[in-house]
């Protein structure tokens, strides 16, 4: 497998640990993992990614799909972790997890480390960045991927200062580069000092990669979202498609429109860890397009936490909506598919997630053209979320044949 050319002359600019800061869609994974094979240091790798991201297999099938045909240095594949997991205690040896990555400490074997979404490192004083800091003490390459590795400002700087050795953490960064007045009886950071160091610092360690210097990419990219279920909603889901009954409220699914969206719901939850990761790796603006009433309500309560500001576009309420002219950040807008994809210019936005996928070809085409029109600067992508194993398959399958979906196509082929 080849890179693209904007590709190889990225990774050929970076030193051996390093933040890739490339935008959403330009294929970080892929030139991470290239990264790290040049640089031929002979150690095992460690991946450590939001365990959205370890239970969706998409890390593995990308390291499978990299060194295809070429595996000879290193045909052992990684270790992939979570954050999460990562900071658990191990029963055996009652040591955090991460104590066995740690090079002579542990016996000798040092690791690298890819860490996907490392603005989950830009605190120095959490559980995981403290892992992944001593990990990396041990010796090892630090390769981190983010497309917003400093989502509030330089005070995220002060987890990625400590890993690479400019501070020796959280207290040394505030002091150096902080000024902080009390306020009511608490220190409220008023503003930032020797910033001219810290872009210096920031300049050595994170290359940025702009979606608009991807020229071989195309206007319109769109990237197929497969998501695992886990195994409570994969229980759920086969009660339903093979009782025709919904065992959290005894309804029986009589009719095949009734037993679809029963099911199409039950896989909601499946669908968020996915959904925020794609969220929370740009400053792009958002467009989710849903089916459900049930699937907007879970969709607004994981974003609640988020720094983004949410819009709402549907049958109940029409929030106002940026003018494409505009200049807007970090906005996301939920959408309903009857009441946005049509009409609408969203030209202001140039990230589309279809949360679960519409029966309608029509309502689907007309959806994509709300981003791609004229007056869009930005390549637009599209995220076909698609849980595996479950009717989802069987929708994108007539979308992409450009045709519409109807119960009994699915009908007969369960049947």
């Amino acid at each position: 497998m080849k890179l693209y050319r904007y590709q190889e002359n990225y990774i050929s600019k970076l030193p051996s640990s390093c933040i890739m800061a490339a935008d959403l869609g330009t294929g970080k994974t892929l030139m991470s993992l290239a990264h790290w094979e040049r640089q031929q240091t002979g150690r095992p790798l460690l991946i450590v990614a939001p365990a959205a991201k370890i239970r969706t297999g998409d890390w593995e099938a990308e390291f499978i799909r990299w060194f295809d045909g070429h595996n000879d240095y290193y045909p052992v594949k990684p270790t992939f972790i979570s954050y999460e997991s990562l900071r658990l205690m191990d029963k055996e040896t009652r040591r955090p997890r991460w104590w066995k990555f740690t090079g002579a400490r542990n016996g000798g074997t040092v690791y690298d480390v890819i860490a996907d979404e490392c603005h989950a490192l830009k605190n120095p004083q959490s559980k995981q960045s403290k892992a992944i800091y001593e990990i990396k003490r041990s010796g090892g390459l630090f390769i981190g991927l983010s497309g917003t590795p400093m989502p509030n400002g330089w005070i995220d700087f002060a987890g990625y200062s400590k890993l690479f050795g400019y501070t020796q953490g959280i207290t040394e960064f505030k002091k150096n580069y902080c000024i902080y007045q009390d306020y009511k009886g608490f220190p409220e950071l008023v503003k930032y000092i020797n910033t001219d160091e810290l872009q210096q610092q920031l300049e050595s360690v994170a290359f940025r990669l702009p979606r608009d210097q991807a020229d071989e990419l195309p206007g319109r990219i769109m990237i197929a979202a497969n998501i695992v279920m886990p195994a409570k909603t994969a229980k759920l889901y086969n009660t339903c498609r093979i009782l025709r009954k919904d065992p959290r409220t005894d309804e029986l699914l009589d009719s095949s429109p009734r037993l679809l969206s029963v099911l199409r719901q039950s896989t909601t939850d499946a669908r968020l860890d996915k959904l925020l990761s794609v969220v929370d790796d740009t400053s792009d603006n958002i467009i989710i397009f849903y089916n459900y009433i049930s699937e907007r309500k879970a969709i607004l309560k994981a974003l609640a936490k988020s720094d983004k500001n949410i819009l709402r576009y549907d049958g109940e309420v029409h929030d106002k909506l940026p003018s494409g002219d505009v200049s807007v950040r970090n906005t996301v807008l939920v959408a309903h598919y009857r009441s946005a994809s049509t009409g609408l210019n969203l030209q202001w936005a140039n990230v589309t997630v279809y949360f679960s996928p519409t029966y309608s070809y029509q309502e689907f085409e007309q959806s994509v053209g709300r981003t791609h029109r004229n007056g869009q600067t930005k390549k637009c992508l599209y995220y076909l979320f698609n849980v595996r194993g479950t009717v989802d398959r069987n929708v994108w399958t007539c979308l992409r044949e450009k045709r519409d979906f109807n119960e009994k196509l699915w009908r007969d082929e369960d049947e």
